[in-house]
């Protein structure tokens, strides 16, 4: 099993990115939510819920890229690792606990909306 402290510093990266990312970091951006999102699937979040969450991911790297050489290979990143991810335990690869995931997924989803609210929007998915 992924050890708890390494799993919380990812979460807390891909929260404080979410947050208050800077350029040049879509591609940490796409590893670390390609990671979480894909074990939050493995875990049997679905993907309604995860739906928002990824369109989040994406749009931080497309603001992040530099340029669409760079947004295209954060993508393919998201990808890989989300594929990654989801196959862990096919692979023998070390795993976060479902619910260390969901309470990770959690966090973002409610970074997520504390950032839609503070804009004033005030529909929130």
């Amino acid at each position: 099993m992924l050890g708890l402290q390494h799993f919380a510093s990812v979460v807390a990266a891909l929260v404080l990115l979410a947050t208050g990312a800077h350029a040049g970091e879509a591609s940490a951006v796409a590893d670390r939510g390609g990671f979480l999102l894909g074990h939050a699937y493995r875990c049997g979040v679905t993907a309604a819920r995860l739906d928002p969450s990824a369109r989040l991911v994406h749009d931080l790297i497309a603001a992040l890229s530099d340029d669409t050489t760079e947004k295209a290979a954060a993508g393919q990143a998201f990808d890989d690792r989300f594929l990654a991810s989801l196959l862990a335990a096919a692979l023998r690869d070390p795993m976060p606990s479902c619910g260390l995931v969901r309470s990770a997924l959690a966090q973002l989803e409610q970074a997520r909306t504390d950032s839609i609210r503070a804009k004033g929007d005030t529909h929130v998915e």
